[in-house]
């Protein structure tokens, strides 16, 4: 056979295979001799209007139990199809509960408020729909009302500044529009003055938002990179009705606190690097910046009073770390809520009264995603605590109620 001859039989050989493999073949995973197997009927998808998480899981065990007080029974929220967003203590009896609607496994982002009194351990079944709420209420001001920014439902920018009156519900209302680039609002607790926190600085203004009393701009250092060195000053609360206090915001960090006034002087707190200051009474908390541990606190002028030795903080090995932290200057309170991701300890919240440790609410991990406290915050009688939960796949968010003896 000579190589044309020897070509040609192997170039119809191919011809004939790749022939071969259009046609259809059996399956190889079902014997010749036996039928195609039946498949199961494909389920019809599911209703949208279903819970459709996690439908093989076990149902989740009820939920821990602490050494709270109470927990606030949420069954009128559960039955309004509502889930908690958060929660604020407007005066010494109403808490004020801010929700969401959930539906088919979705949550809205359409904010209602709700009202509970810890009084009757009941809500008032009183309630206000408040549209996108892109800042909630951190202070209480000398005429009772607490203020919420709300968003544009297009554009998400701020649209309204509103304060409202927690046992009648009404609202009063200042346009945002004209504000650009706003990042935050703090009100003087006399609710005189305004501090606009925005992309281009910090700037002091009457509350109509329109006369200027200070501002303290953005700037990038002599020399500096506009993209990366730019430098932006940040208010975090007032101190009384005479000042912000504020820190110093860089790209990837935080340079210091400092102090404005209205008549536009700035107070740098330098020897406190990588430091947040918050208003405490008459004087500033400070802590850690990334890690939230409360260090010391030092008087306006930023005079050392005293160190906060702080008992039972996470150690530095990633196992544990403070998920919130909060405060009462008046009456020296701190609340520090410790997380662990492994799931392994307790969560607890730790409160202390002049640096010492006064009592802890812990609860276990029963579920498979650990619990954390989100939020710790004091009636203005510093009486009661009012703790608030992560939402787990396990755990909706839960409220708790501690009360200081």
């Amino acid at each position: 056979m000579n190589k044309r001859l020897f070509s040609l039989l192997l170039l119809a050989a191919l011809l004939f295979s790749l022939a071969a493999c259009g046609k259809d073949e059996p399956d190889l995973l079902v014997p010749p001799d036996q039928p195609p197997a039946v498949q199961d009927p494909i389920d019809p998808p599911a209703d949208p209007g279903e819970e459709q998480i996690f439908p093989d899981r076990e149902p989740a065990p009820d939920p821990p139990v602490s050494q709270a007080d109470w927990i606030i029974d949420t069954t009128l929220l559960t039955e309004r199809s509502q889930t908690i967003e958060l929660v604020f203590p407007a005066d010494d009896d109403l808490l004020l509960v801010f929700t969401s609607t959930l539906s088919g496994g979705s949550v809205s982002e359409q904010i209602s408020l709700y009202t509970y009194s810890l009084t009757d351990r009941a809500f008032t079944g009183d309630w206000v729909s408040l549209g996108i709420v892109g800042q909630y209420p951190s202070e209480i001001y000398a005429d009772g009302t607490v203020m919420v920014l709300t968003r544009n439902t297009e554009t998400y920018a701020y649209e309204d500044m509103i304060f409202i009156d927690p046992h009648a519900l009404t609202m009063e209302k200042y346009s945002l529009a004209a504000i650009e680039d706003l990042r935050a609002v703090h009100i003087s607790p006399d609710k005189t003055k305004a501090a606009l926190s925005t992309q281009q600085g910090l700037r002091i203004t009457d509350l109509s938002l329109e006369t200027i009393h200070a501002i303290y701009a953005g700037y990038v250092p002599e020399g500096g990179d506009p993209d990366l060195d730019y430098v932006l000053p940040m208010a975090t609360g007032w101190l009384g009705s005479e000042a912000v206090v504020g820190k110093l915001l860089g790209w990837e960090w935080i340079f210091h606190p400092f102090l404005l006034t209205p008549d536009g002087t700035v107070t740098p707190l330098e020897s406190y690097e990588w430091l947040t200051a918050l208003p405490y009474g008459s004087d500033l908390l400070l802590f850690d910046s990334f890690t939230l541990e409360p260090l010391s606190l030092v008087s306006a002028d930023g005079t050392l009073l005293r160190q906060l030795e702080i008992e039972h903080l996470p150690k530095d090995d990633g196992l544990a770390y403070i998920s919130a932290l909060s405060h009462s200057g008046s009456h020296d309170l701190l609340g520090l809520a410790i997380a662990t991701p492994d799931g392994e300890e307790a969560c607890r919240a730790d409160i202390y009264h002049e640096g010492k440790l006064l009592t802890t609410l812990t609860l276990p991990q029963n579920g498979v995603f650990p619990v954390t406290f989100d939020s710790i915050d004091f009636t203005p009688d510093g009486h009661k605590a009012v703790l608030m939960t992560g939402a787990t796949v396990d755990y909706p968010r839960s409220v708790h109620i501690v009360t200081i003896d």
